[in-house]
């Protein structure tokens, strides 16, 4: 765990990636800890079927962050070699737990989100010393736009809950709570990504409280804690997708551009009026819009030329790579310390 996790955590803060060939190193490595593990212990057919299910969950999930592009591809692809590495005794597990791998996830997305904030809180204050927070202008959407989606958020949280109620005994719900949260957080994060309209929320969320009304309308749709959550849970993803991209950009010097970088979608349109060949026409804002060599050439040419600047924007990178092995360490202290 220590030798994948400095490696990884190394090229991803100094290079900005993480390299196939040093997974694809440590990965028969693993495997053959994991087989001599199953050996020695004599572990019987339901526990390494367990440990393959959590590894194949989480495979699943970190998927799905990359497709989201919560993730980088080299992300997703450490997640699950990390699942491999760590045995399911690890985990604080209950028998019905499926996916005891879950609260890696919870350690690895709990740091990333602390260093968010304390950044994202640094440079705050840092504006707001220097007189420059005024040129954020409205940062956080309106109020007719934020409270739709809210109210959208809490329903179909609800409604999932009382369908996975329907589908699943109690008892494995109970054991596997948090991964009706994440389920929730995932289709919400998919959704909120594809609707712009206001009234198209609206619209949802009337439809998902006459779904609840006509089939659950007898039962209790949730308890106390379970409805806390709920509202917790839809206030906290709406909150952040509201606020993530305020700090999301930072400003460079154009000759600094170096491959690799990710460029902002308002300096790629400053290239349209340019001659230059080669020079990037679209950018998505994600690990798939990297810049080459070639591009960085060209941007370096087009900085001197009649429609260049000296400046542009580019998205800010943040290394996961220390944040999923300083949560995967934090699973192990758990266990043997705490």
């Amino acid at each position: 765990m220590l030798l994948v996790g400095l490696t990884t955590s190394f090229t991803d803060m100094s290079r900005g990636k993480i390299y196939n060939k040093h997974l694809l190193k440590f990965f028969p490595i693993i495997m053959v800890i994991d087989i001599a593990n199953v050996v020695i212990t004599k572990q019987d057919h339901k526990t390494v079927l367990l440990f393959i299910v959590n590894f194949l969950i989480g495979t699943v999930i970190a998927i799905l962050l990359y497709y989201w592009r919560a993730w980088a591809g080299g992300d997703a692809k450490l997640f699950s070699l990390v699942l491999l590495i760590v045995p399911n005794e690890i985990y604080p597990e209950s028998a019905n737990n499926i996916f005891p791998g879950f609260w890696l996830l919870v350690s690895v997305f709990s740091i990333g989100f602390l260093y968010i904030l304390t950044e994202t809180v640094y440079l705050l204050f840092k504006d707001l010393r220097q007189g420059r927070f005024q040129a954020y202008k409205n940062p956080f959407p309106k109020g007719n736009m934020v409270i739709p989606r809210y109210i959208f958020s809490f329903m179909l949280v609800l409604l999932e809950s009382r369908l996975l109620v329907r589908i699943f005994p109690s008892q494995f719900l109970i054991s596997n709570l948090w991964i009706t949260y994440f389920v929730s957080i995932l289709t919400i994060l998919a959704i909120l990504k594809f609707i712009k309209s206001t009234r198209t929320y609206i619209i949802l969320a009337i439809l998902s409280f006459g779904v609840l009304f006509i089939f659950e309308g007898n039962a209790p749709w949730l308890n106390y804690k379970q409805l806390v959550g709920t509202v917790l849970t839809a206030t906290a993803i709406v909150f952040m997708r509201s606020v993530g991209n305020f700090y999301n950009y930072k400003e460079i010097p154009t000759s600094q551009v170096s491959a690799g970088n990710i460029l902002a979608f308002d300096t790629v349109l400053m290239f349209q009026r340019s001659k230059i060949s080669g020079l990037p026409q679209f950018t998505d804002e994600t690990t798939k819009s990297r810049l080459s060599i070639d591009e960085v050439q060209s941007i370096k040419r087009w900085e001197t030329s009649k429609f260049g600047f000296d400046k542009i924007r580019i998205v800010r990178h943040i290394p996961f790579a220390p944040f999923i092995f300083l949560g995967s360490v934090l699973i192990f202290l758990r266990h043997f310390i705490l």
